[in-house]
């Protein structure tokens, strides 16, 4: 759960949301891990296309992080809390 507060600038916690998207759908630790030890990449990870996104009572964060899963083509699913 992500909870944002009444004040402007809304980018850094969406970005930072789907940076652990992103590093967990791509597998990224595992990737650097190998690359770091002279290897080479170990597989694909998953792709975001086509993929959901339910979001639970979305404020302004929220909505941002929405626009960022619809640039990734995901389906986004809006939904309030109650």
């Amino acid at each position: 759960m992500v909870n944002g507060t009444e004040s402007r600038g809304f980018d850094a916690t969406p970005i930072v949301t789907w940076s652990l998207i992103l590093r967990t759908t791509l597998n990224l630790q595992v990737e650097a891990a190998s690359v770091k030890a002279g290897g080479w990449q170990v597989g694909m990870g998953v792709d975001l296309p086509g993929k959901t996104l339910a979001l639970l009572g979305p404020g302004e964060i929220g909505q941002v992080a929405a626009r960022y899963g619809h640039a990734f083509n995901m389906r986004v699913m809006l939904g309030a809390r109650t």
